[in-house]
């Protein structure tokens, strides 16, 4: 669900990107591993980076975050239906 830009074009704006992979439609169909959007669950993601506006995750697109600073660490709070379900930092890598 998260990826981040190339280091190289981070470097050169300064500044850092979070890409945000689109949620898969849910389905009727029993769950499994082949079919992990089974069992009609629902899937109404978000993702907060600090404190950022909470960006709504959509079905059919990703959605790009730019301009986080490369030099500290960020809080990702990912939520479903508005539930925090996980808290994440950027680990430095300097």
């Amino acid at each position: 669900m998260l990826g981040t830009g190339s280091q190289a074009e981070a470097a050169e704006a300064g500044s850092g990107t979070v890409c945000l992979a689109s949620v898969p439609r849910p389905n009727s169909e029993e769950i499994s591993l082949g079919n992990p959007e089974g069992g009609n669950r629902v899937f109404d993601f978000s993702v907060q980076i600090d404190n950022r506006p909470i960006q709504a995750i959509s079905y059919n697109k990703g959605v790009r975050l730019t301009g986080l600073d490369l030099n500290r660490r960020h809080l990702i709070k990912i939520r479903n239906q508005g539930a925090l379900i996980l808290p994440l930092y950027r680990i430095q890598d300097r």
